[in-house]
């Protein structure tokens, strides 16, 4: 399972008190203002499903929801700046999270996915 964004939302508790799959524990809500908008190096901090610890992946993120539980899985450098954040759910059959990742910056990704779909 690869839930970005409007994904990541759906397989949460809730969104802004309406029940969804429950997947992942924590609440999305609307909020006023752009939530972590913009660019961001997604590097892994353990071997998942579609990445080793370590690795990177080039993403951005454009969206009013925030989370109760966004994932501490990867780290989420914004370019040219220190700022950055922990994010994302990752297991051995989930990615999860918030981010939009960009498959043209590592295309190793796709190739993980369909590999992980021909094991299951």
């Amino acid at each position: 399972l690869i839930a970005e964004c409007g994904g990541f939302m759906y397989i949460s508790q809730s969104i802004d008190n309406i029940e969804m799959a429950s997947l992942i524990k924590g609440r999305c809500m609307m909020t006023d203002k752009l939530q972590n908008f913009g660019y961001v190096e997604l590097t892994s901090h353990k071997d998942s499903m579609l990445i080793k610890k370590g690795e990177s992946i080039p993403a951005h993120e454009f969206h009013y929801f925030d989370s109760t539980n966004c994932g501490t899985d990867f780290y989420a450098q914004k370019p040219e700046s220190s700022r950055g954040l922990e994010c994302m759910h990752s297991t051995d059959t989930m990615l999860a999270g918030f981010p939009h990742f960009y498959y043209y910056g590592n295309t190793k990704l796709a190739e993980a996915f369909l590999n992980a779909c021909r094991k299951f």
